[in-house]
């Protein structure tokens, strides 16, 4: 290479070499040879230069994007370590310890050995402070009996958070105030508190929703209604320690008071008393044996509440009675003390961490009802973060309430605006149809098919078979039922020439010309009643439009007589 940098010249910086060189060796065949070296050595020459250049000169050979720094490059790391330095801040010393120091200790004051733990506690702290209350749960469950299948929910609501700090289930009114019709959804409730769990509470007056029975909230007594006039009404109190107690009608909202009670609202009765089931109470009310969607508060020996809300009232979910709600009750927990039933029906509403969890009532499933009051959870302290938090949840349950009703209106097809119902005519006549098919036992039991094509529509039990007689059948002509034509599309008696034209029961009619009119000497028509009962056998009567006596004939094995004169 020493050779090639004593070398002053300069040379093409696009090398390009001559290849299509001459067959036969000779002078222009050398000539190529000698001047594709040249041009070899001279990208070689001017190469080294300009390394050389690269290595001792001071110019912006490269820019800070191009080289590599390992996974990243130069670039990114240097603003990286430019970020990090900016972010310390000099402190009272000219070193900078104290705040380096500080920048370990968290919100509370404590001091970490490592920024990564400090850093660690803060985020834990934002997390329990931002979320929604912890441990509220449920499970979406089914209750099956005979031939018939509820969905239910179980929401577990803890007596103590994550934190140690104690639950309290509240007592809130619609719109915040008591009385005056008030009402509102439990979801718009939940919104406007932000609430972990929202239940509905209190039965109320439907024609102008004012409040049933006794009514304490946060210790004011707003309503004091004893209720006496029905025996099923009994009343809800909520202890300071969150203790569930329920009393029996004809108890003032003063007694319950003085008995330690803040909260208090009247739907219906126990289902379990002081640890004992009690169907001798709720059975005294008819409702108790129906089949509805319901709403039940239980409290477990621990303080728990356990709330239970069930489906109902529609094509896929039958409801329950409040057997069923016993029985589910027991079949899951071993130490309920006591459990009381809410207000429920189309009432029946549940909103957890901003999502709706039951399926509303009204108009087809797709309506929320408005209620008066509610019982819920919510956190103490509500922060911008525990704001911002519950608006991305109340989304979700927006995005539910959409496939909630989108299901609904599934289940009750009459809403949906479809203008028709296309059924693709892609298999035999004995296949394509509309199923019929019920619910025995857990099984889907067939039972017949309604059969449809351009010229015929027909009803087939099960079992189908080829050949089948269908239990009733239309076609352009004629409608039949088990085999038998009940009537034909004729808005006028149909005109026969030959008796033998005859194959179904009914009128007919024979002009004077036709062959085979028994009054054609007569010079009149006649009107023609056939009977049969096996299409082999039967009577023919004949009526003249003149006043002449009737006459008949007889059909036996498929052949008929002559006509002969009623005597």
């Amino acid at each position: 290479m020493e050779h090639i940098r004593g070398l002053n010249r300069k040379g093409d910086k696009n090398m390009k070499l001559k290849k299509d060189l001459p067959i036969e060796l000779g002078q222009a065949f050398r000539n190529m040879l000698v001047e594709n070296f040249n041009r070899i050595e001279n990208k070689i020459y001017n190469k080294d230069i300009e390394d050389r250049k690269h290595r001792t000169d001071e110019f912006a050979a490269h820019n800070s994007k191009q080289i590599k720094h390992n996974k990243t490059n130069v670039e990114k790391q240097l603003n990286y370590n430019s970020g990090r330095t900016s972010n310390l801040v000099v402190g009272s010393d000219e070193y900078g310890q104290k705040e380096v120091i500080d920048a370990r200790v968290d919100r509370e004051g404590e001091s970490h050995e490592l920024l990564s733990e400090r850093l660690l506690s803060d985020f834990n702290d934002v997390y329990n402070t931002t979320s929604f209350v912890p441990n509220i749960d449920f499970k979406k469950l089914h209750y099956r009996v005979g031939n018939t299948d509820t969905e239910y929910y179980l929401l577990d609501v803890p007596k103590y958070d994550d934190q140690g700090n104690e639950l309290k289930l509240k007592h809130g009114f619609a719109a915040e105030q008591f009385g005056n019709g008030n009402k509102e959804t439990a979801r718009t409730f939940s919104d406007r508190n932000y609430a972990s769990a929202v239940f509905n509470g209190s039965v109320f007056n439907t024609s102008n929703f004012n409040l049933i029975g006794n009514q304490i909230k946060d210790g004011k007594i707003y309503q004091s209604d004893s209720y006496t006039d029905r025996s099923y009404r009994w009343h809800l109190g909520f202890k300071e320690d969150g203790t569930m107690k329920i009393y029996p009608n004809g108890t003032s909202a003063t007694t319950m008071l003085e008995d330690g009670i803040v909260n208090s609202i009247t739907a219906f009765y126990p289902i379990i008393l002081n640890k004992e089931h009690r169907p001798d109470i709720y059975h005294q009310h008819a409702d108790s044996k129906t089949f509805h969607p319901r709403q039940v508060i239980a409290q477990r020996e621990n303080g728990d509440y356990v709330f239970l809300s069930s489906e109902g009232r529609n094509v896929k979910h039958r409801g329950l009675s409040i057997d069923d709600c016993y029985e589910i009750l027991s079949a899951n927990y071993n130490d309920i003390t006591n459990a009381y039933v809410l207000d429920g029906g189309g009432s029946t509403s549940s909103v957890v961490n901003g999502t709706m969890i039951n399926r509303p009532n009204d108009s087809s499933l797709t309506a929320e009802r408005s209620v008066p009051d509610f019982l819920y959870v919510s956190k103490e302290v509500i922060s911008e973060s525990d704001k911002h938090l519950y608006s991305v949840m109340k989304q979700v349950g927006y995005v539910r309430k959409e496939l909630s009703n989108l299901e609904s209106a599934v289940l009750y097809m009459r809403d949906m605006n479809l203008g028709h119902i296309r059924l693709y005519q892609n298999a035999p006549f004995d296949q394509y149809g509309i199923e019929v098919r019920r619910k025995e036992n857990g099984e889907d039991k067939y039972l017949g098919k309604l059969l449809m094509n351009d010229e015929v529509i027909s009803y087939k039990p099960n079992p189908l078979s080829e050949g089948q007689i269908p239990l009733f059948q239309v076609d352009k002509n004629d409608v039949w039922f088990n085999g038998q034509r009940l009537g034909s599309a004729y808005h006028v008696t149909k005109n026969i020439d030959k008796i033998t034209e005859v194959t179904y029961s009914g009128w007919y009619y024979m002009d004077k010309n036709a062959s085979d009119n028994p009054y054609k000497t007569d010079d009149t028509g006649c009107y023609i009643l056939y009977m049969t009962t096996d299409n082999h056998s039967g009577m023919a009567i004949a009526t003249p439009l003149s006043n002449q006596k009737q006459k008949r004939r007889l059909k036996q094995d498929d052949v008929w007589q002559d006509w002969i004169s009623n005597v």
